[in-house]
C-alpha cells in the first residue's frame, strides 16, 4: 500500500473520481482506519472541495448558520467566585459537530467508493487490457489520476455523492433545528442534547 502512495502525487487529488482511482480496493475503507492513514489529509480535502461546490455550498452554509445560531444560545454568562467577575462560557458544540460532520461525509465518499469497486468493469478501466495496444503499452496498470479520469469520464461519482452530501446535510440541519426548538421551549422541561 505505502508503494503505490509513494508513486501518486495526492496533491493533484481534487475530485471525487481522482480520489477513488488513488484509493486501494483492498482495507478498511473507513477515515480514521490504518489503511486510509496515507490518504486522509487528501480524503478531507475533496470533502472541502465538495462541500465548496456550487451544489453543495448553499446547504453547508445552512447547516453551519443553523450550529451558529445552537451556538448562540447555548453561551452563557457565569460569575466565577475565583475571580470574582463574570465570565461568557462559549459553546463549542458547532466546532465538533462539524469536525464530525466532516467526517461523516469523508466515510459516506469511501462508502461510494465501496459501491464503485463492485462493479467489474472498474478493473477494465484501470488496466487497458480490453483496449487496442498502443506503443507497446497494452496490459499497463494507470496510477495517475489524470490519466484515469479520462478512462472513467463516462462514469462520474460527482453528481450522485453531491446529492449524498445534500441529503446527509439536511438532516443533520434539521436534527440541529429540532434541538433549537426544544431548548426554545424549555420552560417546558427540554435541554439541548445533540
Amino acid at each position: 500500500m505505502l508503494d503505490r502512495v509513494t508513486h501518486i502525487n495526492l496533491d493533484r487529488v481534487e475530485t471525487v473520481k481522482d480520489l477513488y482511482a488513488v484509493l486501494p480496493d483492498k482495507g478498511r475503507l473507513q477515515i480514521n482506519s490504518y489503511h486510509m492513514a496515507p490518504y486522509k489529509e487528501t480524503i478531507y480535502k475533496v470533502v472541502d472541495n465538495l462541500l465548496e461546490s456550487k451544489e453543495c455550498k448553499e446547504s453547508w452554509n445552512r447547516y453551519t448558520k443553523a450550529l451558529q445560531k445552537y451556538d448562540s444560545l447555548n453561551s452563557h454568562r457565569y460569575y466565577s467566585p475565583d475571580i470574582g467577575d463574570y465570565y461568557w462560557k462559549r459553546s463549542d458544540r458547532g466546532e465538533k459537530e462539524i469536525a464530525k460532520t466532516r467526517q461523516q461525509i469523508a466515510n459516506l465518499i469511501l462508502q461510494g467508493k465501496k459501491d464503485f469497486i463492485r462493479d467489474i468493469s472498474y478493473e477494465k478501466v484501470l488496466t487497458n487490457d480490453n483496449y487496442r495496444s498502443v506503443d507497446g503499452d497494452k496490459g499497463k496498470i494507470y496510477k495517475d489520476p489524470h490519466i484515469v479520469r479520462d478512462r472513467l469520464s463516462s462514469r462520474n461519482p460527482e453528481p450522485h455523492t453531491k446529492s449524498l452530501v445534500n441529503g446527509f446535510l439536511a438532516k443533520r440541519q434539521k436534527e440541529i433545528e429540532n434541538e433549537i426548538e426544544k431548548y426554545l421551549g424549555r420552560d417546558k422541561g427540554y435541554g439541548m442534547s445533540l
